[in-house]
């Protein structure tokens, strides 16, 4: 399946954060595996879900990806919005989105991309 940009959110998670949603010794397998690097946090009923969930536990995988993702978010949405005349803040707003990443989808729309 192609990377869609739409699929995830970007977070930023301290030790301490992840502390408060999962548990030591989860947080602790995270970190060894992943430490200091960039996770996409899968979402379930795909490949990477099920390795992270090997890795610290279904339930756990789980909480991490309802919390911290977005459903995906269609271009076409995005630009329907704009043909009703909001604004790429309200879009953005609207849709949980980022008014650069709005912008950049109505950009490569009107070119044809």
């Amino acid at each position: 399946m192609p990377y869609d940009p739409d699929s995830e959110k970007i977070v930023y998670l301290t030790r301490e954060k992840l502390v408060k949603l999962l548990a030591e010794e989860e947080t602790e397998a995270l970190l060894k595996k992943y430490g200091g690097t960039r996770v996409r946090v899968p979402r379930e009923g795909t490949p990477p879900f099920d390795e992270m969930a090997d890795l610290i536990g279904e339930i756990s995988t789980r909480a991490l990806s309802s919390a911290h993702t977005r459903p995906p978010q269609t271009r076409t949405g995005i630009v329907a919005l704009a043909a009703r005349g909001l604004t790429r803040s309200a879009i953005a707003h609207k849709l949980g989105l980022t008014e650069r990443h709005v912008r950049r989808v109505i950009s490569e729309a009107k070119r044809g991309a």
